[in-house]
């Protein structure tokens, strides 16, 4: 079975013992063997305890949260990718990285969107797979300037997994079927070929992208 740890700030600690993603993750067929989240941690103290968590045992997927209680900066960058390089390294398969939701308070909020749109590029670059808190967290009910409540931290577990689920079991073969549909459907209904294998490249990529982790939808500042 695939194995995933979550290491983090406030927002892992809310993922794992609010938001049960463990259940989640056992829903999708992947077992949680836990990992490393400290509120207020940055990646600097994660980086760390890594060497910790990677000698009791090495999971097939990571999921990280961090950067919330940092700002941007090119040591904070080196940090990003220096933390998924040696995860990497270490021999993890899949690392997620999801940046900081967005906060209702709008200066906090400007902070974090800004760190969230410097990760993108450094994390991806590092060989991880990018996810915007703030697009999986939209919507959901805030405890205070920073955190969900436990219900919104159960509801943001269930995106997460989700999101992440089709990609960690090497995608979904819906789009497979599809088009395989469509291939013998166009050959058997040769007068109505071509329209057919139009809708059928359309369908198939409609459910391709839906099925892929959410990093399309860039991180928006708030207004001053």
């Amino acid at each position: 079975m695939t194995t995933v740890a979550v290491i983090g700030d406030s927002q892992a600690q809310g993922l794992v013992f609010y938001g049960n993603i463990s259940d989640e993750l056992a829903a999708q067929g992947l077992q949680f063997v836990g990992g490393y989240q400290q509120g207020g941690a940055t990646t600097r103290q994660i980086l760390a305890r890594l060497d910790e968590l990677l000698g009791r045992t090495t999971p097939d997927v990571v999921i990280v949260t961090a950067g919330g209680n940092e700002t941007v900066g090119t040591a904070q960058a080196q940090a990003w990718g220096e933390l998924v390089s040696r995860l990497l390294a270490g021999g993890v398969r899949q690392v997620f990285w999801i940046s900081p939701p967005a906060s209702p308070e709008p200066v906090r909020d400007r902070g974090r969107a800004a760190v969230s749109e410097a990760q993108r590029p450094v994390v991806e670059a590092a060989g991880a797979t990018w996810i915007s808190g703030r697009v999986t967290a939209d919507g959901i009910a805030r405890r205070d300037e920073v955190h969900l409540t436990n219900s919104g931290y159960r509801e943001w577990a269930r995106r997460v997994v989700r999101n992440i689920a089709p990609a960690v079991r090497g995608g979904s073969y819906l789009p497979w079927i599809v088009a395989l549909a469509g291939v013998a459907a166009a050959y058997y209904l040769r007068p109505y070929r071509a329209p057919i294998l139009i809708v059928t490249a359309a369908a198939t990529a409609i459910i391709y992208r839906q099925s892929q982790p959410q990093v399309s939808k860039a991180p928006q500042l708030s207004p001053r």
